[in-house]
């Protein structure tokens, strides 16, 4: 009887030991080339991009060029997403690749991606997940910019992350550096709410002007206009105040903005009655315009 269950324990021991090892008939998949995933990169297809550098990641789960590429191509993915889960677990999922691929640094230079370039794209997944990870967006950025990459927009993320973290003064020298190679409306707008913060109005002022003469941006001439209300309304300025809101009406009657802004300019005149009126409109146009909301609930 002991013979009989030492000789099962051999079997079994065997056919674990057996079956551990390769089968000499089965050839393993043959790892993807640079090549075929470079194909895959020009055709902007990130899921096979992806699928593609998983597959040879199973093979070389450190390879640094797989893992640039999975982080990239994940991050590209992420922005097609709709907002959800899918969406950051993406993301998450190009941080993480991006990170790995940033410690294999010790790898010869034809193995590996660019190391400002990972850091740039490290930066923009970082900044997509907002609160708490502004600042090492922030990092991430200047790392890359300290590595020898400058995208077009690499000055712009870099002043939003301040901007968000609230360092003001570093978000208006990013924003500087910025518009200086850009005429992007959108740029003069944010930098212009960051020279509010200081109150610098004169300043604020110009950036909003140009913004507002922006001819291919409706937008964000609209916005510019608004914001420049603003400010000659707190500076009691009523005639300039008027000029923006009329140019806001002239080129969008329907504008729930507009609207609410010449109630307030109704109310500065003491007439009450026709500043409910506006901001009326103002909600019917928009039912969530939230100041025009409170301003109707207050009472006179």
């Amino acid at each position: 009887m002991l013979f009989l269950v030492m000789a099962a324990l051999a079997v079994a021991g065997l056919g674990a030991w057996f079956l551990s090892r390769p089968l000499p008939w089965v050839s393993s998949p043959a790892r993807p080339t640079r090549t075929q995933v470079l194909a895959l990169w020009e055709a902007s297809d990130w899921q096979a991009v992806i699928q593609t550098c998983d597959q040879a990641l199973l093979q070389a789960p450190l390879d640094p060029f797989s893992l640039g590429m999975k982080g990239v191509a994940s991050f590209y993915r992420s922005l097609a997403l709709p907002e959800g889960e899918e969406r950051t677990a993406m993301n998450d999922s190009s941080i993480i690749s991006l990170r790995k691929a940033l410690a294999t640094q010790q790898q010869p230079d034809s193995k590996r991606m660019p190391k400002g370039e990972l850091e740039y794209i490290l930066a923009k997944a970082y900044f997509q997940k907002g609160d708490s990870y502004y600042d090492l967006a922030a990092l991430s950025m200047t790392r890359s910019a300290a590595d020898g990459y400058d995208a077009d927009d690499s000055h712009e993320y870099l002043a939003m992350s301040y901007s968000r973290m609230g360092q003001v003064k570093p978000a208006i020298d990013e924003f500087g550096k910025a518009m200086a190679s850009s005429q992007n409306p959108i740029i003069r707008i944010a930098a212009a709410k960051e020279y509010l913060k200081l109150e610098d109005f004169d300043r604020a002022e110009g950036l909003l002007i140009e913004a507002s003469a922006s001819k291919e941006d409706a937008v964000a001439r609209e916005s510019a206009r608004a914001l420049l209300a603003n400010l000659y309304l707190t500076r009691s300025r009523l005639s300039l105040f008027e000029v923006q809101v009329g140019a806001m009406l002239a080129e969008n009657p329907d504008s729930a903005e507009a609207h609410y802004l010449m109630g307030l300019l109704f109310q500065a005149r003491g007439d009450p009655v026709h500043a409910r009126a506006e901001w009326r409109k103002a909600v019917s146009l928009d039912p969530m315009h939230a100041a025009a909301r409170q301003k109707l609930a207050e009472r006179s």
